[in-house]
């Protein structure tokens, strides 16, 4: 028996090591080509340069432009984003004295600021704290600016002026320039764990020359793959772009006049990008919006859902940085992505403070897309996504998980498997239904106008059934962009929302997640949100049944005793366990033929508050211990 239990123990320990080894030679692949891509653009732009009289940087008001490549010959210029946001969004319901009663302001948390060709006022006295300043310039390079100095106080602005406010206002701000992004965002991932990233920056669609970088519009380009690895490589980043300001340009070759504006980055699958919206006024869960001219729109070429969400970023007051007391107010989706970015780790926040853990990306994605406030086209549309921000709704799907009023659930899918699980309507509002993925990588499409070609590699399905009637998601109709969206077979986001209307209370739905063809790594991450379900439902983590499951002494010092039920060892499964930063520390096998009992080594974890993940068929089951 110890010669079957060592041999057992030496095949677990080489299947982990396997496992750590690829994940670790998967990283450093990603990591190589993220930095090849770099440098190929880089030295597009010094070659250039030295070919020809171009500046590498210019400046028009409080607009500055760099070069950031160089396309068929030409440069194309990089330049910031910008031509009462916190209540059109509700996210000062989140706030001390705010309608939640949560007290929530990003105290001690992180959002990074990589701003185009200048830094932010950091002795700005909106950003002040007992240790000097919140904001802490990291790449050092670049005069302080305008530009920079708002988009901060947008996020972080402590509120001594009101009206100035920032959406998480005891936040810290990491400040970079845009010169080394991609690896920079990789090295403050690593060092913190960074959540959320703000960039108020892209590509204009015409150029000082007149010229038009007719490859970028709505392409999946390297720009576009490059952040797409990155998010492949850090699950819990979520970077936030702003659409763009082209809204009023005109060029030939688009999907539609008005439409087809965004440009690189814009174009990635796993990121935010937000629009600009003018103003927005609610009459209950009604509600008369307008979106500002300049706002770029989407979708993608393939005719993916993009930008993602609208918010308010007109006439927004915020600091300046002509004195430490200065503020001005400016417009445009530059304004509009960080007071998404500053709402979103506000979220995040509450989660933590709820469950004691952070969101991966994807979740925090569906979280803020279903529960966003439709504007526009009924359902999602090229101009505002998925619609307008709605903070206070996105807390209270989070709020209502506990309950099980709500879904808020990350789930594995495996290749041929199906997970199925039912919510009873609450009779109240629709059903809302949404998955989002972080999709690997596509292959970059780099001097092709308009290809339908989809940039999609893992393509899930969500649908909702009752009897015989299968409730579809929405699919923008790329043979016309402007219309309204369609309820159909979705083959290019990594983003399915399924809502059934007027359903009668009590009512039971099925709800089911699949997959097409094969998947990458015959595995794929998903984030699942419902809402406008009863408390009745099944407990949201359980999706299939529960466990009979006991675990013993909890504080553990050196391990924790697992007792199983037999429906458990029906199937071979896994045991994760993840620190509160969502790290995986330990992993390993259930054997169903194996005792009922288990004993897990926690010796080697450090001091503290884990959570461990129990998987096995369709079942899945979670828990906090303290390791003492």
């Amino acid at each position: 028996m110890k010669e079957i239990m060592k041999i057992v123990l030496f095949s677990i320990l080489v299947l982990m090591g396997v496992q750590i080894n690829a994940q670790l030679t998967s990283d450093r692949n990603i990591r190589a080509e993220i930095k090849s891509i770099t440098k190929e653009r880089i030295e597009r732009v010094e070659e250039y340069l030295k070919s020809n009289d171009a500046p590498r940087t210019k400046t028009k008001g409080h607009v500055i432009q760099v070069i950031h490549d160089i396309v068929d010959g030409k440069p194309i210029y990089r330049s910031t984003d910008n031509a009462g946001a916190a209540d059109n969004t509700f996210t000062s319901s989140l706030w001390p004295g705010g309608s939640l009663g949560l007290d929530l302001e990003g105290e001690n948390l992180v959002v990074g600021v990589w701003e185009v060709g200048g830094i932010t006022r950091t002795s700005h006295v909106e950003y002040a704290d007992e240790l000097g300043s919140r904001v802490i310039v990291k790449d050092g390079s670049g005069n302080q600016t305008f530009h920079s100095t708002h988009v901060t106080g947008t996020i972080a602005a402590s509120g001594l002026n009101t009206e100035s406010r920032g959406m998480a206002p005891k936040s810290i701000v990491w400040n970079y320039n845009t010169n080394n992004v991609t690896s920079e965002i990789a090295d403050a991932i690593d060092e913190i764990n960074l959540l959320i990233s703000n960039h108020s920056y892209g590509v204009s669609i015409v150029q000082d020359n007149g010229t038009l970088p007719v490859s970028y519009m709505g392409a999946y380009n390297n720009d576009a793959r490059t952040w797409d690895l990155i998010a492949n490589n850090n699950p819990f980043h979520l970077a936030v772009f702003s659409a763009g300001n082209n809204g009023n340009d005109q060029y030939e070759g688009g999907l539609a006049p008005n439409f087809d504006k965004l440009t690189g980055e814009k174009n990635s699958k796993n990121n935010m990008v937000v629009a600009n919206v003018s103003s927005v006024t609610y009459f209950g869960d009604l509600i008369i919006s307008s979106i500002n001219n300049s706002s770029s729109r989407g979708p993608s070429d393939d005719g993916r859902i993009k930008p993602d969400i609208g918010g308010m970023g007109t006439d927004i007051l915020s600091t300046g940085n002509q004195a430490d007391d200065a503020y001005g107010t400016a417009t445009g989706t530059s304004m509009a992505g960080p007071g998404v970015a500053g709402s979103l780790i506000l979220l995040q926040e509450l989660f933590n403070n709820e469950y004691g853990q952070f969101l991966k990306s994807a979740t925090l994605k569906a979280v803020a897309l279903n529960t966003a406030s439709d504007a526009g086209n009924a359902g999602p549309d090229a101009t505002y996504g998925w619609g307008i921000l709605n903070s206070e709704k996105a807390a209270n799907a989070i709020l209502d998980k506990e309950a099980g009023s709500s879904v808020v659930s990350e789930q594995n899918l495996s290749e041929g498997e199906t997970i199925t699980f039912q919510v009873t309507a609450n009779g109240d509002e629709a059903i809302k239904a949404m998955i989002v993925w972080n999709d690997p990588a596509g292959t970059a499409i780099n001097n092709t106008e308009n290809s339908p070609t989809p940039a999609l590699v893992n393509d899930l399905d969500l649908r909702v059934t009752l009897n015989q009637e299968t409730f579809l998601p929405w699919k923008l109709q790329l043979s016309d962009v402007t219309a309204p969206a369609i309820k159909e077979d979705n083959i290019v986001d990594n983003v399915e929302q399924v809502i059934v209307d007027n359903p009668t209370a009590g009512t039971v739905y099925t709800v089911e997640i699949s997959h097409k063809g094969s998947l990458t790594n015959n595995q794929q991450d998903v984030s699942v949100v419902v809402t406008g379900i009863d408390s009745t439902t099944l407990n949201n983590e359980d999706f299939v049944s529960e466990f009979d499951l006991n675990y013993w002494p909890n504080p553990a010092e050196n391990y924790i005793n697992i007792s199983f039920g037999d429906n458990l060892l029906a199937n071979d499964g896994i045991i994760r366990i993840y620190d509160l930063m969502g790290k995986l520390v330990h992993q390993e096998k259930v054997n169903k033929k194996q005792d009922n009992n288990l004993r897990v080594d926690v010796s080697n974890l450090n001091k503290g508050t884990y959570i461990m993940n129990i998987t096995t068929g369709n079942s899945n089951y979670n828990s906090k211990f303290i390791k003492k």
